[in-house]
């Protein structure tokens, strides 16, 4: 059974950072760097103490989540408060240019502390948890008591069970709508995890690997090792386990760090699912088991779209829980990334990426709340019409690239916030220190890829411009599909119907005729649509454009061509640069002594082709000639038909600026001709063939553009034959054979 809810959940989806609200963020994001929490807080009787942080100022001590007093020391006794269980975390207070810290991770004064030890771990015991020793501890050392303890486990083993026979959505919202009912403090779960479970899990594999290696020595020690199977095999565990025992030293050294993280995502899932109301789940729901569009409520659609959007804008993180989870996510995954031999940059301003995020995260949701109700309504109109999977396709198309179109131009200030949210020195340094990896990694020869060598040339300075071109290219190029209505789309699925429809009909004798003039037809309508489109981009660049774009594909992209394919041939080493290939460098030669005539050329045929409506002249001709003579496009009168239509464009293209700057091209690609690694080819004979052909242009197009190909006279005919020969003779002096 067909069903559409994955359309819409694709439609909300498909752009990472592509809404509707003019002006820039609403977020109110303080990106100073933010000073480090305390870590290790330890209670011995009633004072509590933690590990210094470095430029702080003083401590600001919280106990069940009110604060009780500012301290410039390390510890803080806490007799005079009075309660059976006191929560503690504890903020530093920040340096003038930073801000202070995130809460630490919790510790807890619990009165009878060792009976609710013994009674947590009744209660796993119980439960047939193997559970690691001093795991039952640390729940109660972050302040969760024994029956709380056992209200948690028995909603997660019921979840767990819930699991296996739950079948169908709403099942599976009341299960975990129930557990999370339960699990109001997750942090002392999460904590005894990370701190205790997750390490003897690590411990098991590293025995194991250590197992492993211990039986491929003995095979060696007996059997020898023909072809190394098992010394990589070694070699690989090794690596296995020196990650491993990275990632528990870390986990040891970073333990409250890696707490807060877990429980920085945690809560944040936990937000976001006491928000999501029943009546929002029944919606949802219903959307699923929706079988077609005929039946798609677009007003409902509208109404899941806004729950969801509200959801979103009101849960997103703070700067400081991002950052906190960027941390850590970076430590562990540098583990990784050492073991392999790849040393990541290191990262100087994580609340700028942090920002960064929460910035791009804003512009998803304005992106999903861009999707108004016409949008809808549009879909399912395009979706119940009776057009063509081809049509119907195309036109889905169409209005997805018109509403990111108006997303880009309304939100076009925040768009500028997430650039802008580091610096031009912070970019370059940040692009410095990545340019910098991969020097490294060319010198110690273990990336092995063409790419490094191509990109190791391009700066700063080039990669900002490229970027400054292609986005202002790209917004010429929506503006110019939205206007033209996306016709380009429109006969791309006509002429797919169109081959589709005589495929089908093969069996009974299509007509052959008829298919080719109307593909032909539609080929130009669609050179047309192209043209259009790449006059709007070209037009609006300026040489210094063209300069920068060439240089790139000269420079950058040719070498990673030509070295791939060398790499894949296995002819030469893939180490490709502009000093060391000679064809780059004469590439590079020609395009520096021909780019002003190169710029001029394009700008001006590109121009030419869309405001002259030359293929759409021909479209027009070509139909008027055989529209009720479709087997006359295989005749030789086609051949005159061609011949008069291309002279007479080359006739009022072909100004004399035009031809100046074809000639200096000519002559430029001569003198490349000339280089020892062309010489050999006798590439200078098609230069001046070429030439000749074009001389020979300048002296008939004229005349040819005054035929009428309606009523052509035996004498034209004769004459344009006389002209065809004339430049397939001028054509065979190119050839040395």
């Amino acid at each position: 059974m067909k069903k559409i809810f994955s359309l819409f959940i694709m439609v909300f989806a498909m752009v990472g950072f592509v809404a509707c609200n003019n002006g820039g963020s609403e977020l109110d994001l303080d990106l100073e760097e933010e000073i480090a929490f305390p870590i290790n807080l330890k209670i011995e009787g009633k004072v509590l103490s933690w590990d210094p942080v470095e430029n702080a100022k003083g401590y600001i001590v919280y106990a069940n989540d009110e604060e009780v007093d500012q301290v410039s020391e390390t510890s803080y006794d806490f007799s005079d408060l009075e309660g059976e269980r006191l929560i503690f975390t504890v903020i530093t207070k920040a340096p003038r240019g930073m801000k202070n810290s995130a809460h630490s991770a919790s510790i807890a004064y619990i009165e009878n502390k060792e009976e609710e030890i013994q009674a947590v771990q009744l209660a796993l015991d119980n439960s047939e948890m193997d559970m690691p020793e001093g795991f039952a501890e640390e729940i109660v050392n972050k302040g969760m008591l024994a029956s709380e303890f056992q209200a948690t486990l028995t909603a997660l083993l019921a979840f767990e069970e819930e699991m296996d026979t739950v079948s169908n959505p709403q099942e599976f919202y009341d299960s975990v709508s129930a557990m999370m009912d339960e699990v109001s403090n997750p942090e002392p779960i999460i904590s005894a995890f990370v701190k205790f479970s997750l390490p003897d899990t690590i411990q098991a594999d590293i025995d194991n690997y250590e197992l492993m290696i211990q039986q491929y020595q003995v095979m060696i020690d007996q059997y020898g090792d023909f072809g190394g199977y098992y010394q990589d095999s070694i070699d690989y565990y090794n690596e296995q386990i020196l990650s491993l025992e990275e990632m528990l030293e870390t986990m040891d050294e970073s333990s409250d760090q890696i707490v807060k993280a877990v429980l920085v995502v945690i809560e944040y899932l936990m937000q976001v699912e006491s928000m999501i109301t029943e009546d929002l789940v029944t919606k949802m729901i219903e959307l699923s088991e929706t079988e077609s569009l005929a039946d798609l409520n677009p007003e409902e659609v509208i109404l899941i779209k806004d729950e969801i959007v509200n959801i979103l804008n009101e849960t997103l993180p703070s700067v400081s829980d991002v950052t906190i989870t960027i941390n850590t996510l970076f430590s562990m995954s540098s583990i990784v990334e050492e073991t392999n031999g790849i040393s990541l940059p290191t990262m100087d301003n994580t609340e700028k990426m942090a920002g960064t995020m929460l910035l791009s995260f804003e512009a998803f949701i304005r992106f999903i709340d861009n999707f108004d109700l016409k949008f809808f309504q549009d879909i399912k109109a395009i979706g119940v019409s009776e057009e063509t999977d081809n049509m119907k396709e195309a036109r889905s198309s169409i209005l997805m690239i018109n509403y990111v179109d108006k997303y880009l131009e309304e939100n076009e200030t925040l768009l500028d916030q997430i650039e802008d949210v580091y610096t031009e020195e912070e970019k370059e340094e940040m692009f410095n220190d990545y340019m910098a990896e991969l020097d490294d990694l060319t010198d110690s020869g273990s990336a092995g890829m063409v790419m490094i060598y191509s990109f190791s040339d391009l700066t700063f300075d080039q990669m900002m411009n490229l970027q400054v071109i292609f986005d202002e290219a790209l917004n010429d190029l929506l503006d110019a599909f939205v206007e033209s209505e996306g016709q380009l789309l429109i006969l791309q699925a006509q002429i797919t119907d169109l081959e589709e429809e005589f495929w089908a009909e093969e069996v009974n004798g299509p007509d052959y005729a008829e298919y080719d003039f109307n593909k032909q037809v539609y080929q130009f309508k669609i050179a047309d649509q192209v043209v259009y489109l790449l006059n709007s981009v070209v037009s609006e660049r300026s040489l210094s454009d063209y300069e920068e774009v060439s240089g790139f594909i000269i420079k950058t992209y040719l070498p990673l061509v030509f070295g791939s394919m060398a790499d894949m041939s296995m002819m030469m080493e893939p180490t490709i640069t502009i000093e060391d290939n000679p064809m780059i460098t004469v590439l590079e030669t020609f395009m520096d002594s021909t780019t002003e005539e190169q710029y001029k050329l394009i700008q001006s045929l590109v121009a030419f082709l869309d405001k002259k409506d030359i293929f759409m002249d021909y479209v027009n001709d070509f139909t008027d000639a055989y529209s009720e003579d479709y087997d006359a496009i295989y005749s030789d009168d086609n051949q005159y038909f061609q011949m008069i239509f291309m002279l007479s464009a080359y006739d009022q293209y072909m100004s004399s600026s035009n031809r100046d700057n074809i000639d200096e091209l000519l002559t430029q690609l001569g003198v490349m001709f000339e280089d020892d690694m062309f010489s050999s080819y006798e590439l200078d004979g098609y230069i001046a063939a070429v030439t000749s052909v074009l001389d020979y242009f300048d002296e008939v197009a004229s005349e040819v553009a005054d035929m009428d190909f309606s009523n052509l006279s035996t004498e034209d005919k004769a004459r344009l034959d006389v002209i065809s020969v004339e430049v397939e003779a001028r054509l065979d002096t190119a050839s040395p054979y």
